[in-house]
């Protein structure tokens, strides 16, 4: 049985965020994807943001159309 190994475990990890303008597959967008994947020298980062027409979960995410 191997040992727990806290850092192994960290630094075989990614992170991944993603922002939507709702819940429903088939109606909302994509806005924003964001991935962390750490490492001894600091953290690896992808972000990407996605346009959408208009973004109703505004008040929720707070990404304003500029950033699209």
């Amino acid at each position: 049985m191997r040992n727990f190994n806290p850092e192994e475990l960290f630094y075989n990890s990614v992170v991944v965020d993603l922002e939507t303008t709702g819940l429903f597959a088939g109606r909302d967008q994509i806005l924003q994807l964001c991935a962390i994947k750490p490492t001894p020298r600091g953290p690896v980062v992808f972000n990407r943001y996605f346009y959408a027409e208009e973004n109703p979960a505004y008040w929720v995410n707070h990404i304003d159309p500029e950033s699209l």
